[in-house]
């Protein structure tokens, strides 16, 4: 319950569950995976570097 005193309701959205176990499949293959590291070294300094500037 929340502070109003009304119940929550939680809902599955089974299409949505359904796309996001696709991608973690897409994201856990070998080449994917090789792909994704690459992104901390080539992106993720770079924005770092920025948001200390």
């Amino acid at each position: 319950m929340n502070p109003k005193g009304n119940r929550r309701k939680i809902t599955v959205n089974p299409s949505w569950e359904y796309h996001k176990e696709k991608q973690k499949e897409h994201l856990s293959t070998p080449e994917i995976q090789k792909i994704y590291g690459r992104r901390k070294i080539d992106v993720e300094t770079v924005f770092g570097y920025m948001k200390a500037c």
